[in-house]
């Protein structure tokens, strides 16, 4: 049996000035520190949970780059594949 995880990306700069209805740089939204944070963690409980993940597809959206390979490194997974459509 094949299981899909989706997991979406840790707190981002948007997220912050969203909050704060304050204005930021849509370009260049990146993960704050609680975002780091908070994705180290999931790949720590996805380690536990799940051991092997096969495969990491993600968006090539900054943040989500970011938490893919923060996922990726708590997972020891080198298997990591961008994709558009996640856009």
């Amino acid at each position: 049996m094949m299981e899909i995880l989706f997991i979406r990306h840790g707190e981002s700069t948007a997220n912050v000035a969203l909050q704060n209805n304050t204005d930021y740089d849509n370009i260049n939204i990146k993960l704050t520190e609680l975002g780091k944070n908070q994705a180290m963690k999931t790949g720590k409980l996805l380690n536990i949970e799940y051991g092997k993940i096969d495969v990491i597809f993600y968006s090539p959206i900054k943040r989500c780059v970011e938490t893919a390979n923060i996922i990726a490194n708590e997972l020891k997974n080198k298997n990591l594949q961008e994709n558009k459509l996640l856009i």
